[in-house]
């Protein structure tokens, strides 16, 4: 068993894991950051561990600290 601590890292985009099925990636967002509109050819988890962001997918939501959100592949 290995342990992935996540946390705010200077680094903006940071992976973490990536073993042929799963690929989990950590952003950290300064106050005022975007991330581009793009798209991903897989299903994703999108979890907020500190803060609160704006997301937006069909429609806006604000996440905060323990929210998560779920994604289809477009």
């Amino acid at each position: 068993m290995k342990v992935y601590p996540l946390k705010f890292e200077e680094q903006f985009v940071k992976p973490i894991l990536d073993n042929g099925v799963s690929k989990v990636v950590q952003f950290s967002f300064p106050p005022g950051k975007v991330l581009e509109k793009h798209k991903t050819s897989s299903d994703i988890l999108v979890f907020v561990l500190q803060g609160r962001i704006q997301f937006s997918a069909n429609e806006e939501v604000t996440l905060q600290a323990g929210d998560m959100v779920s994604l289809e592949k477009t």
